[in-house]
């Protein structure tokens, strides 16, 4: 029995029923040259160009969505910007998260639900305190989905957890499905190979490779004299990554020490997939020593960083023991060359 409509394809369109209806169609990247496409060429702009998801969430016209979409993962891939890559595999996924959140037929939220996580998901109705929880998972699954979460709150000592299941509010199933789809997204793109896209279409690759990085972004990525270990740090804010708990607190005890102010380091930070502003900010605030005991935190060694596998030490180093003293040796260095020339 068919469970999903066709405006559920145009919400949800990395599904497997959505890759089924569009390579019924037939079509290939040439076919879009024509006049006749217009109206997907224009839609897959905006989805291109999207800071967040689309203003318009979707369309009636479920072929112009559909390949708007198909579209905007081979123009991206063309574009080889690994940072795009990722921005608009979360834009995706927020996109499918709001309507997830507002979906309004218990049948299709679970199907799906269950297509994403490719787990088994038990619908239940109990109430525990004043929550609702409406789904229960199995506890390695959880353990699994929630990896990649860092927040306190998915921590399986949070959770409610009976006979080997863990409960779970709409919301919070709605949110590793989120993530779930970020990966999906992400990986089609990654994995694809690099298209050869018609002329009458590079403009489009060329929209996307001339893209600036958001100027938020861009104000904290100003190249410096920084170690190995800190830029490695900022490429992968810059390609939309999540950082680990220690490279977070590595990355803003710097970044302090560099002069950053705390809205600079938690705006460099809401680039991450998984920001929360709130947490954010309370973490980067209790490391500059404004909550908690009141202590300021300092920068971590470089045996310290070698002992959490965040050295990537290199002839730049110079034998140097702390982060904070390679811009000196830098400056040094080139002193001398500059007297020596």
């Amino acid at each position: 029995m068919q469970i999903l409509g066709e405006e559920d394809l145009v919400k949800y369109p990395f599904l497997e029923e959505t890759k089924e209806y569009i390579a019924k169609l037939g079509l290939t990247l040439n076919d879009f040259v024509s006049n006749e496409f217009e109206k997907v060429i224009r839609r897959c702009e905006l989805r291109l160009m999207s800071s967040r998801y689309p203003p318009e969430l979707y369309t009636l016209d479920k072929d112009t969505d559909l390949l708007s979409f198909i579209l905007a993962l081979i123009i991206i891939k063309a574009s080889q910007r690994e940072d795009v890559f990722t921005r608009f595999a979360f834009n995706e996924a927020n996109r499918a998260e709001h309507f997830l959140k507002t979906e309004e037929n218990k049948r299709v939220l679970t199907y799906i639900l269950k297509r994403l996580l490719n787990i088994n998901i038990l619908e239940v109705d109990d109430f525990i305190g004043n929550s609702h929880y409406e789904y229960a998972i199995h506890v390695k699954d959880y353990i699994k989905l929630s990896s990649s979460l860092k927040s306190i709150h998915w921590k399986i000592v949070n959770k409610i957890v009976y006979n080997g299941l863990v409960y779970l509010k709409r919301r919070e199933i709605i949110r590793l499905a989120r993530d779930k789809i970020y990966q999906e997204i992400y990986k089609r793109i990654k994995d694809a190979p690099t298209p050869v896209v018609p002329q009458n279409l590079q403009y489009l690759v060329d929209i996307v490779k001339n893209r600036p990085l958001p100027k938020r972004l861009a104000k904290n990525l100003v190249p410096t004299v920084d170690p190995p270990c800190v830029t490695q740090i900022l490429d992968k804010i810059k390609a939309g990554k999540n950082l680990s708990h220690y490279e977070r607190f590595f990355i803003t005890t710097f970044l302090l020490k560099r002069g950053k102010t705390i809205d600079e380091i938690i705006s460099l930070f809401s680039f991450s997939p998984d920001f929360n502003e709130k947490i954010a900010r309370y973490q980067v605030e209790h490391i500059a020593g404004l909550r908690g005991g009141r202590k300021q935190y300092n920068v971590p060694d470089c045996k310290t960083l070698f002992s959490q596998s965040l050295c990537y030490k290199n002839e730049s180093c110079d034998n140097i023991s702390h982060p904070l003293n390679y811009k000196l040796k830098k400056v040094e260095k080139l002193w001398r060359e500059e007297k020596t020339s």
